[in-house]
């Protein structure tokens, strides 16, 4: 009888599943690797624009287009505020 039990409960424990094969799927889906380098391409761009604005207003300042047009000055520091914001978790 105690023969029968044990060969008994080592077939239920070997047909039943285990919980960790109830887990979904540890490896990211392709959406998520997608997504996720999206990301890294759009931080990227916009920590390199903020930096190339800065470096393209100063020979703004220098000609003098910002004075006799301020609205371009505001356009490119507000610009360059959004490309810093957006870029500033970017890791080369």
């Amino acid at each position: 009888m105690w023969v029968a039990i044990q060969r008994l409960s080592r077939e239920i424990m070997s047909t039943e599943s285990s919980p960790i094969d109830a887990l979904p799927d540890a490896t990211p889906s392709r959406l998520a690797q997608v997504t996720r380098a999206a990301g890294t391409v759009t931080r990227g761009l916009a920590f390199w624009t903020g930096i190339t604005l800065a470096f393209a207003q100063v020979p703004l300042f220098a000609v003098g287009v910002t004075s006799t047009d301020p609205t371009l000055l505001v356009a490119l520091l507000v610009a360059n505020l959004a490309a810093f914001a957006l870029g500033s978790d970017y890791r080369a």
